[in-house]
């Protein structure tokens, strides 16, 4: 970057990290605003709806908090406090000298179609191997939902707000100032340090899962920065959440045994290098968007 005398300006990254900082001071709040508004409108609902409750006594907003504390009522306060993500995003990118959608990453992808396919297997390949790996390792896993309507409930919260909305900030947003500064390899270390720690609407975390995200947001830096744009990242997220909400939908769980588990890591860990190199392959003729996306994915 460069200023109107043409002397080298070293990008801003505080606006980076004050936008990290801001989203996880206003998750609660917003989390809360969300709860009570909810609240409001579903005692008004029942008031509209029965009248006489109110005159017989009887406890009105009880069974509506207890609905909303219920599952259902969690994916709502879940994605209530998932739109800050694109919301801070944005707003990051107004107050930008650059074009709102060149800053947000939301560029034309130079992803080939056929290149469509490592990136998904990758995807899942490496979550795979990342679920395996910390149950070989004795880690306890992320309980299965407990019923199908859950995981239909979780697929589309987690599709459609949760990781467009991330991806958007992070690998967005954040990656690419990141990337300004401190290269690419840099930035996209860093844009997955705070993807992995900085969770929106996720409720506490056992420590074991920040290693496995960190890993995975590297990939999907790594995917950004390869494609050029950011939607190849929410989309290829989106994608593998799905396969994962799925499968168990489908009666699949991990082999009972250590050593067939271990195979399934082999296995798994094959396809993704695989994808990488064919990915790799299918983007050869595509020009880096950071100054030295050259040297970082010249040794991939």
């Amino acid at each position: 970057m460069f200023d109107r005398i043409g002397q080298e300006v070293r990008p801003r990254v505080w606006t980076v990290f004050a936008a990290c900082l801001l989203s996880v001071l206003l998750a609660p709040i917003v989390r809360a605003l969300a709860f009570a508004m909810f609240t409001v409108i579903g005692i008004a609902t029942r008031l509209m709806l029965n009248p006489g409750i109110a005159s017989q006594g009887q406890a009105v907003g009880a069974p509506v908090r207890e609905a909303l504390r219920s599952l259902a009522g969690a994916f709502t306060l879940i994605s209530a406090t998932a739109l800050l993500a694109p919301a801070i995003a944005v707003a990051g990118a107004l107050m930008s000298r650059e074009r709102v959608g060149n800053r947000l990453g939301l560029g034309r992808t130079r992803l080939k179609p056929a290149a469509w396919i490592p990136a998904m297997l990758g995807s899942v390949a490496l979550a795979f191997v990342l679920g395996v790996a910390k149950f070989l390792a004795g880690l306890p896993p992320i309980p299965p939902p407990p019923s199908n309507a859950v995981a239909v409930g979780l697929l589309l919260v987690g599709s459609l707000v949760v990781a467009p909305g991330q991806e958007l900030l992070f690998r967005g947003y954040a990656q690419a100032r990141l990337c300004e500064r401190w290269g690419s390899a840099g930035g996209v270390l860093l844009s997955a340090l705070l993807s992995s720690v900085l969770q929106f609407g996720t409720p506490h975390l056992p420590w074991h899962f920040y290693p496995p995200a960190f890993v995975y947001g590297v990939f999907l830096g790594w995917l950004a920065q390869r494609t050029g744009c950011v939607q190849v990242p929410m989309a290829v997220r989106a994608m593998t959440g799905a396969v994962l909400t799925g499968m168990p939908m489908l009666g699949f769980r991990l082999p009972a045994s250590r050593g067939a588990d271990a195979a399934l890591l082999a296995g798994a860990a094959g396809v993704m290098v695989f994808s990488v190199v064919w990915l790799v392959r299918c983007s050869s003729g595509s020009r880096p968007v950071a100054a030295d996306l050259g040297a970082w994915t010249a040794g991939t």
